[in-house]
């Protein structure tokens, strides 16, 4: 199970590169889907997703600027 979990948080990474090149809130609100699922799953703990709650929140942060790399959901 751990590496299906592995697996899916790789794809879950190159989606996110897509995202961060895209900038589409609607891609993103989908990448917080997926979060929410596998934490919904039990699966939260998992160091992977950790790491990729983690870039998720780095992106709804305002960086240098002041601008979001991808904006919040109204």
């Amino acid at each position: 199970m751990l590496g299906e979990i592995e697996h899916c948080m790789t794809e879950a990474r190159e989606f996110y590169c897509r995202i961060l090149a895209m900038q589409s809130p609607h891609a993103f609100r989908q990448a917080n889907n997926l979060l929410q699922s596998l934490e919904e799953a039990g699966y939260g703990d998992f160091q992977t997703v950790k790491d990729f709650r983690n870039e998720l929140r780095q992106a709804q942060t305002p960086h240098r600027g002041g601008k979001q790399l991808v904006e919040k959901d109204p």
